[in-house]
This record gives structure tokens, sequence and C-alpha cells, in this order.
């Protein structure tokens, strides 16, 4: 209950202010991680609205965010979020620094 008692917005209200990540304690941050993913995996169409959003937490090297965000989606959408921004070199060096933290 005390976990979910934290308040995070709603997927538009995110991507549109992810500056707002920078206040969030670790219990924030996972359900905003949760909400993102479930916006992505009702939706493919929310992956290029989520990639300034995911771009904005690479560059903060937030890699709790990102590997939540990518356990939170099924498997068929992570496949579809990598695929929209393996170009983008600040997204793909947040998490391959991520896989290597795990090993």
């Amino acid at each position: 209950m005390a976990f979910l008692s934290n308040k995070v917005p709603p997927f538009e209200e995110l991507i549109k202010s992810p500056h707002i990540m920078r206040t969030f304690k670790i219990e924030q941050k996972y359900l905003a991680a949760m909400t993102v993913a479930e916006a992505i995996n009702r939706d493919s169409k929310n992956i290029p609205k989520a990639k300034p959003f995911m771009e904005y937490v690479a560059e903060s090297n937030d890699r709790e965010f990102m590997s939540a965000l990518f356990a939170f989606l099924e498997r068929s959408k992570r496949r579809e979020v990598f695929t929209a921004v393996r170009n983008n070199e600040t997204i793909v060096k947040c998490l391959e620094l991520t896989g290597r933290a795990l090993l």
C-alpha cells in the first residue's frame, strides 16, 4: 500500500514534462516506468510519443528506470521499442550500460 500511495502523473503528462522525473523518489520512478510501459503495451502508437521522454531519462543515466521500463513491456513491445530507438545513441548507450551493470 505504501508503494502504491506514491503518485505519478498519467502518461500524457509524463511525456510532456519529463523533467518531473528529477523530483521522483525511486518508488515513483518504478510507477512512472510502469505507466509508460502500460501505455506502450496498450498501443504501439505511443512508442514515438515516449521516445523523447526515454531520451531525457537516458541522458540522466537513470538505468533503474530504463531497466524497469523494459521489464514491464510485453516481449513483442520490447522488440518494437528497441527497434524504434536503436538509432538513438543516448538511449542505446544507457541500455548498454544497464546491461553491463547486470553482468
